[in-house]
């Protein structure tokens, strides 16, 4: 009953961490310009080499795969790589949307995520079209706060750049 299906959560949890760790060793272990005999990479192509390797080797997660990718995009985003950012997230949304559905947590956090750069790339109707689309969903949903709270954050930002400040 009940203790099995929390044994089964601890183990699915437990075996999603060790894998998480993984993947991060090797990230950082090849980043190493000692292991590759290369030059050291930037944060922004190590972020870069990061999202190839989450499309390698993480085909068949695809859950962690878009978190992974959403972490990723949110990374490029805070190093003003506005355009890698860009281009992450929408694989991250395509890859939750056709593989997760359009309402999973991981693919609305990638659509809640895509906001600042819709704005940042002056797509103030997309992101608009994108807030209005999930401020309902977000608002509905159990467990979604702090992309919810982001989500209204970005609305003010955009509220206030748009000189609705009633709105914002």
């Amino acid at each position: 009953g009940f203790a099995a299906w929390q044994t089964h959560v601890a183990l699915t949890e437990k075996e999603r961490a060790l894998e998480v760790k993984d993947f991060l060793v090797t990230l950082f272990e090849d980043a190493s310009p000692y292991a590759s005999g290369a030059r050291a990479l930037s944060v922004v192509d190590w972020l870069k080499q990061a999202q190839a390797r989450v499309d390698r080797r993480l085909e068949e997660r695809p859950a962690l795969r878009v978190e992974l990718l959403n972490m990723l995009g949110t990374s490029l985003l805070n190093l003003q790589d506005t355009s890698a950012a860009d281009e992450v997230l929408t694989h991250a949304i395509h890859e939750g949307t056709s593989r997760l559905g359009p309402n999973h947590p991981e693919t609305l956090r990638a659509h809640v995520l895509m906001t600042p750069v819709h704005r940042f790339r002056g797509r103030t109707k997309e992101m608009r079209t994108e807030l209005d689309r999930l401020l309902p969903i977000l608002r509905a949903a159990n467990g979604l706060q702090e992309d919810l709270v982001i989500a209204l954050k970005n609305k003010a930002h955009l509220e206030i750049d748009e000189r609705h400040y009633d709105e914002g």
